[in-house]
């Protein structure tokens, strides 16, 4: 029941921005970003995951032709609940705890099916940005980057990491082709 109530308020959710982006066509362009993990209630035939792509698809194709541009920010990493004990722990003992208390990258890093539309999508104006590689090696991702505690939660940035990706983020739109209007 609950699931089924969480997959018609998200339903919700999207027609009512989709109505909201149809009454301002002044806005040209829009960040989308998702909970790759949140559950769904599987279209019969079709894999959760592959129920996701196709609701991110519909949505994506619905928004109005005001909307010239769409950046899609793949999910971040997630941050198991005992990561943030181990980064008191270290702190107290005065360790590095980025080095300490990374996570490898494989247990943190799901496949997004928000990004995996917008890379199936045959729309010319979809853009992914993936900020993983400022959280994450290789192999390991760190739970404070640059001295910033980078989740508040498991699966929330803090505000000064956040903040810290901002540039990060307006250099990649500007690198975007075709160019972004307002992005220069």
């Amino acid at each position: 029941l609950l699931e089924a109530q969480r997959s018609a308020d998200c339903g919700a959710w999207v027609a009512h921005v989709i109505r909201w982006l149809d009454e301002h066509p002044e806005i040209h362009t829009v960040f989308l970003s998702a909970h790759a993990r949140a559950r769904v209630i599987p279209t019969p035939g079709l894999s959760s995951y592959e129920t996701k792509v196709d609701g991110y698809l519909s949505a994506i194709a619905s928004l109005p032709t005001s909307v010239t541009s769409i950046i899609v920010l793949r999910d971040i990493p997630g941050n198991p609940v005992k990561t943030r004990d181990c980064v008191v722990r270290a702190m107290r003992r005065r360790l590095a705890a980025g080095a300490v208390c990374q996570v490898a990258k494989s247990s943190v890093l799901r496949p997004d099916p928000l990004a995996d539309a917008a890379e199936r999508t045959e729309l010319g104006n979809v853009h992914v940005v993936d900020l993983t590689p400022f959280m994450c090696g290789l192999k390991f991702c760190r739970p404070v980057v640059g001295g910033v505690l980078v989740h508040k939660d498991g699966d929330h940035l803090t505000g000064a990491f956040s903040t810290s990706l901002g540039p990060y983020i307006l250099r990649a739109v500007r690198r975007m082709k075709p160019t972004i209007e307002g992005f220069r």
